[in-house]
This record gives C-alpha cells, sequence and structure tokens, in this order.
C-alpha cells in the first residue's frame, strides 16, 4: 500500500502534465519601440496546434486593444466585432482575416503593432503584459473556428 501511493502521485502529477502539454497554445513576446512618431508596441504571437486534430484559426486580427484591467497591462487580439443592419446581425467574410488550418505540432505566427494609444506611455520596459486569443463564440461555430479562450504573459523588452 505505501509503494501504491507514491506511484498514484506521480501517475496523477504525470497526467496532468500530459494534459497541459495538449491542445492549442499560445507563445508571445513583446518590444516596446521609441520612435519619432511617438511609442509603439510590437507583439509576435505564436499559434501552437498541440492537439491531434487539425485547428482552424484566423491570423488577421480586426481588431487589437490595449488595456489595463484589474490584472495588469493585456493586449487582446480579437475576432470579436459584432454588427446589426436593418435589425439584422452582419455576418463578415472571414477571408480578409486569412484563416488557416493547423495540423499537429504546427504553429503560425501573428504580428501587431499597438501606435497612438493612451496606454503606451504608462508601460515600462520589463513590465509583464497578457497576450489574449480572442475569437466569439458564435464565429467559432459558424466557421469552425478554434475559439477556445487563451492567454499567456510575457514581458516587454526595449528594442
Amino acid at each position: 500500500m505505501k509503494r501504491i501511493i507514491p506511484l498514484l502521485l506521480a501517475l496523477s502529477a504525470f497526467t496532468q502534465f500530459v494534459a497541459a502539454n495538449e491542445g492549442m497554445k499560445i507563445e508571445a513576446q513583446a518590444y516596446l519601440k521609441e520612435a519619432e512618431q511617438g511609442r509603439e508596441l510590437w507583439v509576435s504571437t505564436l499559434l501552437i496546434n498541440q492537439t491531434k486534430e487539425e485547428k482552424k484559426v484566423l491570423i488577421k486580427p480586426p481588431s487589437i486593444t490595449l488595456v489595463r484591467d484589474a490584472k495588469g497591462l493585456v493586449l487582446q487580439i480579437g475576432f470579436t466585432g459584432k454588427g446589426k443592419a436593418n435589425g439584422y446581425e452582419l455576418i463578415p467574410s472571414i477571408l480578409p482575416f486569412e484563416p488557416l488550418v493547423l495540423r499537429k505540432d504546427e504553429a503560425t505566427r501573428i504580428m501587431s503593432t499597438v501606435k497612438n494609444n493612451r496606454t503606451l506611455e504608462s508601460i515600462t520596459k520589463g513590465e509583464d503584459i497578457r497576450i489574449k486569443y480572442v475569437v466569439l463564440e458564435s464565429w467559432g461555430e459558424r466557421f469552425e473556428l478554434w475559439h477556445e479562450a487563451n492567454e499567456t504573459t510575457t514581458q516587454i523588452k526595449a528594442m
């Protein structure tokens, strides 16, 4: 019995490790650039498919939002726009957002640049920033997109 408990604990830890390393993952790097026209934040976000299935993602976001929330600095790469016209919901084409299918162990990169944003002025080099990739569930279902909530944290570096 004494040997079974450590074995079960080890198996449980291994199972949690494997589960944490399966699925879609994001990694990011952020750089703050001082430019003549003002500060710029450049963010490189990798979407990595660690699942066994193909996942369709969008790589040209229609909106990028940089704000401070209760947890700190956050950059949201979003596919969340909704609109209405004459009482009808407007459905956009996803083609301008460049849909891409990732197979197992494939990755793609989203490059984002933020300029002319008041939050930029309060950023310090070395500060942590959360990067969130967000797709509305309704978009995910309609266009068969990966739309699970996912985020990562990185430290802002000087450029």
